[in-house]
């Protein structure tokens, strides 16, 4: 089924084009009548759908000449129009022999429907050949000029509208023009003053930023040389306190005992706390010197150092392997490793047998793991991966404990934070802020999964090594 599609606008050619392709039909297009008239004499066609208002010959026209001629006097001829849509241009049309009258716009569906009931009527031979035209040739170019008369007439109504509406416009457009030259001059007055208060503004921050990253060097230094400086008779106090209770301790009474216990205590505190300090000025000020390490050979030397805890608490540590290769420092991935796992032995249920898990993410590990015993595990961690792109590895350390509540997951990483007290589970508040602060000196960032009574998941994510 071979199809002439007529109308001038690009738009309306390419969506008859595609519906009636779409449908499986033969499509040859063309922009007017002239140039429809110049396909029909060169090709066979079985429908022509034509648009009426077009220049050089209309719709009109074209189906006049149409069902003037012999040989194309048989072919179907349907209307599209959007403009030509009173009845009397609709009988105009079939009056001049078109099958169909269509106004635009149609739905998809419901246009193809009508252009098969229009083949379907064609191929069974109930839509014979319409004849010529049975008024006269003046009576027919009457009714054409009337419909051109009416449509004109709307035009010239729609233009005179528009005028009007155009005038009211360019009067409210002028009054804003002078409105909008007043604005601008408060606003260039306004810019100017912004420019000059911004300019003392810039200066002021330059110079209290450059007041601030001193005041924040001579803090960090402070920092630093008093949890140095106060270790030593923080030290000394604890051991001249030990050595009081071993010594003197039946001496002392109970109550003296009890005291000296204090100080004991009290200065074993303050010499963690002090421990802490300077690991978290040292984790700000230090250069650190970034190379591929292997990340297995630093969880086994943080493991080494915990071993007397570990062996202490009775846990059960299991490092999965393999652990890849990451760029990092190997001192700083120790210490992250050792603050977690430490925080992981003490953020435990009494009564309860510490279970630690190590391992490391990455898409290689992932496909590797699927068809392995522990697929319910690496299940666990999908989600988490998913977050992951290609250069990044993510150590987790999963522990039993006592989990975290959702409110405080992202406060437990400030310094000082505390979600218990220091008799229930002692601590500096440091520990996770190193955790922190190392990882971003690293380029890397650290978060945590968790839930009240079923434990956490704390991760660190680093970079791959050779990407």
């Amino acid at each position: 089924m071979k199809i002439l599609s007529v109308d001038d606008k690009v738009e309306n050619v390419y969506l008859l084009e595609a519906m009636l392709k779409g449908a499986g039909y033969q499509v040859v297009s063309a922009h007017n009548g002239l140039e429809a008239l110049q396909q029909l004499g060169h090709h066979k066609f079985d429908l022509i759908i034509s648009d009426i208002l077009m220049p050089q010959m209309d719709g009109f026209e074209l189906c006049r000449h149409v069902k003037q001629s012999e040989d194309l006097r048989h072919i179907p001829f349907i209307f599209y129009t959007a403009t030509y849509t009173e009845k009397r241009d609709e009988e105009l049309g079939l009056r001049l022999g078109a099958s169909r009258f269509i106004i635009k716009p149609l739905e998809p569906e419901q246009f193809l429907a009508v252009i098969g009931k229009v083949i379907k009527e064609y191929e069974a031979g109930r839509l014979v050949a319409a004849p010529p035209p049975a008024e006269k040739e003046e009576v027919l170019l009457k009714a054409y000029n009337l419909s051109l008369v009416r449509k004109l007439d709307r035009k010239v109504q729609q233009v005179e509208q528009t005028a009007q509406q155009l005038r009211a416009v360019l009067g409210e457009k002028e009054r804003e023009l002078i409105a909008r030259r007043e604005a601008e001059e408060a606003l260039r007055q306004a810019r100017d003053d912004l420019m000059k208060a911004n300019a003392d503004l810039e200066r002021k921050v330059e110079e209290r930023t450059a007041q601030l990253v001193d005041a924040n060097a001579n803090l960090q230094t402070f920092t630093y040389h008093a949890a140095h400086d106060l270790s030593s008779p923080v030290r000394a106090i604890h051991a001249f306190s030990v050595l009081a209770m071993e010594d003197y301790g039946e001496q002392l009474g109970p109550e003296g005992r009890s005291l000296v216990e204090r100080i004991v205590g009290s200065s074993a505190q303050m010499q963690r706390l002090l421990n802490d300090l300077l690991e978290y000025s040292k984790m700000s000020q230090a250069d650190l010197k970034l190379e591929p390490i292997n990340l297995g050979q630093a969880v086994n030397e943080a493991l080494a150092l915990l071993d007397e805890d570990i062996r202490g608490k009775n846990a059960a540590v299991t490092v999965v392997e393999p652990l890849p290769e990451v760029i990092g420092n190997v001192a700083t991935v120790v210490l992250l490793v050792d603050n977690l796992v430490s925080n992981a032995l003490k953020f435990m249920p009494p009564g309860v047998q510490p279970k630690i898990r190590i391992l490391a993410q990455s898409g290689n590990l992932h496909r590797e793991r699927e068809g392995r015993a522990d697929r319910a595990a690496s299940q666990s961690e999908a989600a988490a991966r998913s977050t992951l792109d290609g250069g990044a590895v993510r150590l987790w350390v999963e522990d039993n404990g006592i989990g975290i509540a959702p409110e405080y997951l992202e406060r437990i990483f400030g310094a000082f934070e505390r979600l218990h007290g220091k008799h229930a589970y002692p601590g500096t508040g440091l520990g996770l802020a190193i955790v922190r602060k190392g990882a971003e000196r690293i380029g890397g960032r650290v978060g945590v999964e968790s839930e009240p009574g079923k434990g956490s998941r704390f991760w660190v994510e680093l970079i791959r090594a050779g990407r």
